[in-house]
């Protein structure tokens, strides 16, 4: 006996592979970095969240980094658990361990599961840092890991310290604002939203010390933040 399949059995064949894999999608464990704006010479917390795993107990995983820009210093628990041990151990340079449990089987709840404190170097360079999760593991009370587990690695955007800003309006609706720098060095002036994405507005060479700003269309916007960026 020969079985026919027509196009409206493949369309409805690809609807339901379509809805499956939706499905698989919605429900996925994710185990994310976060991002954070850090200064060269700050140390700064960056969370390590957890979603999409209901029942979950434990967890490992890696994180690995430049170590000429930054130094992981330590590691606490988060909101999310409930008596669970946090324990890290340095495997190489730039890469750690990191180990979360209970020895009663507490469940971790979605949200903030671990923060990670990192050191970064005096001498660091302007940019991106990425931080690279790895060899992760979500693990249930009956010792079987969560699946699918999505990854998501994390980001420290590092900016050059001591240039920002505060501001505030003056009494004829004029923004102005005043950096203090290096005699006779270029900075360029920039402005963000976010603190991540950065508007160039000038460069400027400072005399007398200072760099002056004044911005007249201040109600085009709700809020800025300002920085003055040592040109190399």
């Amino acid at each position: 006996m020969s079985v026919r399949i027509t196009w409206l059995d493949r369309a409805a064949l690809l609807l339901l592979i379509a809805a499956v894999m939706c499905w698989l999608s919605a429900t996925a464990a994710e185990l994310r970095l976060g991002q954070a704006t850090v200064s060269p010479g700050a140390v700064v917390s960056v969370p390590v969240t957890c979603s999409g795993a209901p029942g979950a107990v434990g967890a490992q995983f890696d994180v690995s980094f430049d170590t000429a820009v930054a130094s992981a210093v330590g590691m606490a628990g988060g909101s999310s658990l409930a008596g669970h041990v946090v324990d890290q151990q340095l495997l190489a340079p730039g890469h750690w361990r990191a180990l979360v449990y209970s020895t009663t089987n507490g469940l971790i709840a979605p949200g903030t599961m671990a923060q990670i404190q990192f050191a970064i170097a005096t001498n660091a360079p302007e940019g991106d840092l990425p931080l690279l999760l790895g060899n992760a593991i979500v693990a249930q009370a009956n010792g079987t890991p969560v699946q699918p587990l999505a990854l998501a690695d994390g980001l420290l955007h590092i900016v050059s310290a001591g240039y920002f800003a505060s501001a505030a309006l003056d009494t004829g609706g004029q923004l102005k604002l005043q950096f203090q720098g290096t005699e006779g060095r270029q900075y360029a002036l920039e402005a963000s939203t976010n603190l991540t994405d950065w508007l160039a507005i000038s460069t400027n060479t400072i005399v007398g010390g200072t760099i002056s700003l004044v911005e007249t269309n201040v109600y085009a916007f709700e809020q800025r933040f300002y920085r003055a960026r040592l040109v190399p």
